[in-house]
């Protein structure tokens, strides 16, 4: 295969024209072809076609065809192309809002379509009804079009109108000036007007009548080209020179072609209207991530380049640095140590000071508890953790010491435990016996120590 191969490939309604390239030598082949009118299933046509074309492409001395990429250009009716007015929009809403309503703008269309616009020349900050050229053809052509490629072994790079092919070759100037294309191919005469960069008209009018072509022209001054059968030139010429056009000589870089495939093939890859199917759009896109991932790994490449040089340019310095380092260390290990044995005291003096601001007094808690039992009362133990206190006492009086307990300050949530122990003492006296528990008010729950 001769990588890097180009193909423009343009399709009319009865037949079709490849050319290679970017070749410096015009090299063209041409076949006749038959495609069902209700655009179902060409691919079978349209792969023989290929494969015609390749061959002849081959014979002419272009090379090996395998794996080429393909652009291809194609003539009403496979894709319609039209001026609507549309308000100015960003181009993916033109797409979006024609791709809503295609059935609306292209009466004729069988199934689900393609669309594309060309927006040159359209003023963003314009009012409503600005002029668009807007392309469309059905998917399943499009398709069949990219099926019949891959099984000859081709990539299909861009589809599109040839209408799109010829603007290119008539030139997309900045300029003011007015441009006319005629481009007849066989019975049917294709009429474009140019305003600058606008596409103002298109027009779609019989071959046979030349003043019917010149007057869907419209009335100049301007420059038009004409691209069709020899016999027909001069006429036209004459036609359009009294609507005030003067017929520019055939361009050189179609190669003064004046076939109008051959003209859209020339033209092919550089058009300035495209029809992109989602296969197309998927194949564009991974094509992209590919060529983002290769962009990264050359950009790791250069970081890992660039830090190599760095690193082998400074070994030596590193080597240094670290010498010195080694022997500082040795020089500071006695301090680092004695810094490790000051902080290590000095963390547990702070616990120390920590635990014992945090630790309940116990010694005036006891004080406080002789003097809120009452007289004939007395403690017989007492356990502590943290703020929590239980003690059991025995006196004659439980119920009014559990409650001079709780009206003290000195305590929270004072409960009983249990109940209260009844037993005579001496064969006499009633004690009663029991166990509360408590909480020391002021005293954060997380205080330690303990006392039992």
């Amino acid at each position: 295969m001769a990588r890097g191969l180009r193909l423009g490939i343009a399709v009319g309604p009865t037949r079709a024209v490849a050319t290679v390239l970017g070749s410096k030598q015009a090299l063209f082949a041409s076949e006749a072809l038959n495609l069902p009118d209700d655009n179902n299933s060409p691919a079978v046509e349209l792969f023989r076609v290929f494969v015609q074309l390749a061959e002849r492409l081959e014979e002419a001395g272009a090379g090996p065809t395998d794996g080429a990429q393909i652009h291809l250009r194609l003539l009403p009716p496979w894709a319609d192309t039209r001026i609507v007015e549309l308000p100015p929009l960003r181009e993916e809403e033109l797409v979006a809002v024609l791709q809503r309503d295609v059935a609306r703008y292209f009466l004729g269309g069988v199934g689900p379509q393609a669309v594309g616009v060309h927006t040159a020349g359209r003023n963003s900050n314009g009012g409503d009804g600005q002029p668009v050229l807007v392309a469309a053809a059905a998917l399943s052509l499009l398709e069949a079009a990219r099926e019949a490629a891959v099984q000859i072994g081709w990539s299909l790079e861009s589809i599109g109108p040839a209408h799109g092919a010829w603007l290119s070759a008539a030139g997309d100037s900045d300029s003011e000036a007015r441009r006319g294309i005629i481009a007849i191919e066989g019975s049917t005469a294709y009429v474009m007007r140019v305003e600058g960069r606008v596409t103002a008209a298109v027009r779609q009018v019989p071959a046979s009548d030349l003043t019917s072509v010149a007057d869907a022209l419209d009335v100049g001054p301007g420059r038009v080209l004409v691209w069709g059968p020899p016999g027909a030139e001069q006429e036209l010429a004459d036609l359009s020179s009294s609507a005030g056009w003067v017929v520019d000589p055939l361009p050189g870089g179609a190669g003064g072609r004046s076939d109008p495939l051959e003209v859209a093939a020339t033209w092919a890859g550089r058009a300035l209207l495209e029809l992109v199917p989602p296969t197309l759009a998927a194949q564009r896109d991974s094509r992209r991530r590919a060529s983002a991932v290769r962009l990264w790994i050359t950009a790791a490449a250069l970081v890992v380049a660039a830090a190599g040089a760095y690193v082998w340019g400074t070994y030596r310095e590193l080597d240094a640095v670290s010498a010195e380092r080694r022997e500082i260390a040795e020089r500071v290990r006695p301090l680092i140590q004695a810094q490790d044995s000051l902080q290590q005291l000095n963390d547990r003096i702070q616990a120390r000071e920590d635990l014992w601001a945090n630790t309940p007094r116990w010694t005036p808690v006891l004080v406080e508890l002789a003097s809120l039992l009452p007289r004939d009362s007395h403690l017989t133990a007492l356990y502590a953790s943290g703020d929590t206190v239980e003690l059991e006492a025995a006196g004659s009086r439980a119920g009014e010491a559990i409650q001079a307990l709780r009206a003290a300050g000195l305590f929270r949530d004072v409960r009983l435990q249990g109940v209260v122990e009844r037993e005579l003492e001496n064969g006499e006296t009633v004690v009663e016996r029991f166990r509360v528990s408590a909480r020391l008010a002021g005293v954060p729950p997380e205080s330690t120590g303990g006392l039992e």
